[in-house]
């Protein structure tokens, strides 16, 4: 479904239907439903901010559930110039992903590289974010080994949050997005700590 609240536009879908032990073809491209209905709400969007969601991202760098990275990539090829950031979930453990770009096929999947920033532009990448664990959540602390290309487009956790391949100390917490004209803001807190554990700010052309 799309909800579309003053200059933001939400997209919302369901990741679970790309599973391979659920026998869909929701996600396929080009005739999917779910692809289909992406690619038409995208070719409609008027709004100045678009954000799309679903639980298993397309990326992620945590161990419990890399290996369903795959499994929703076949709208990445949609995203470029038309959405800001991906919201999903799944792995226990906040993850920003640095702006990624869609740059093709490699192997018969979809592969995305390090664009230089934020934003829509033609040189410019999509936004990824997996929210943190909520309270009553367990935090995951492992993370894929140093050597794995994926950890490249890590942006947060940081190095100094890292010790090996496993974070220093793993947490729960929230993430606060506020847009505020054309500038975006994320802050996400560690829950009972009053400064972000990771922020970043920028403004569009």
């Amino acid at each position: 479904y799309g909800v579309q609240v003053g200059a933001l536009t939400v997209l919302a879908l369901n990741s679970e239907t790309a599973q391979p032990w659920v026998a869909s073809t929701d996600w396929d491209a080009p005739n999917g439903a779910q692809y289909s209905w992406l690619s038409q709400r995208l070719a409609q969007l008027t709004s100045p901010w678009t954000f799309a969601t679903w639980h298993i991202s397309p990326f992620d760098v945590g161990v419990r559930h890399a290996d369903q990275n795959d499994s929703t990539r076949s709208v990445l090829p949609l995203l470029d110039k038309k959405v800001d950031w991906v919201f999903s979930g799944h792995e226990h453990l906040y993850q920003r992903l640095k702006p990624l770009r869609y740059t093709g096929m490699s192997g018969g999947k979809p592969r995305a590289d390090v664009a230089p920033s934020y934003g829509r532009g033609a040189a410019d990448g999509v936004g990824y974010l997996l929210a943190p664990p909520a309270g009553h959540y367990p935090a995951e602390d492992e993370i894929l080994p140093t050597g794995n290309p994926l950890r490249n487009m890590l942006a947060s956790p940081g190095p100094s949050e890292l010790s090996g391949d496993k974070l220093t100390a793993s947490w729960v917490g929230f993430s606060v997005v506020t847009l505020v004209g054309k500038t975006f803001k994320l802050e996400t807190f560690e829950l009972g700590k009053s400064q972000p554990r990771d922020s970043v700010t920028y403004s569009k052309p």
